[in-house]
């Protein structure tokens, strides 16, 4: 009886800790979640499909249409430096057409984002 109480508080335990700290519905399969800030993802809850954004996403927004984003991604070759030498990478998610852009440099972002007719209330905390 101890050894199953022992085992039952072990595996809640494991379970808690793997557990993001941050989950976030973006709607139509969509989520946001974060590890502990280093390894914040989007992603889409049919894993065959590649439309997710790849670790280390810094800042989103989202509506029912569209989601865009920006990640921290030192070692892609198309990302934006900045005057820090960090570098960037931007992404755009369809959500209707379920199709994800990127990664993508300032000029195509901001051309994609007119050809989409992204709305501009869309916003990422960097300045674009």
């Amino acid at each position: 009886m101890k050894m199953n109480c022992f085992v039952g508080l072990f595996v809640i335990a494991l379970l808690s800790a793997c557990s993001p700290d941050t989950v976030i519905d973006l709607g139509s399969g969509f989520t946001y979640w974060d590890e502990d800030s280093h390894a914040a993802c989007i992603s889409y809850h049919m894993p065959a499909r590649e439309i997710d954004i790849p670790c280390h996403v810094i800042d989103y927004d989202y509506n029912d249409d569209f989601i865009v984003a920006y990640q921290d991604n030192s070692y892609a070759e198309k990302c934006i430096s900045n005057n820090y030498g960090n570098r960037y990478c931007l992404w755009i998610i369809d959500k209707m057409k379920l199709k994800r852009y990127g990664p993508l440099e300032i000029t195509e972002y901001k051309h994609l984002a007119d050809s989409l007719r992204l709305p501009g209330d869309l916003r990422l905390s960097i300045e674009l």
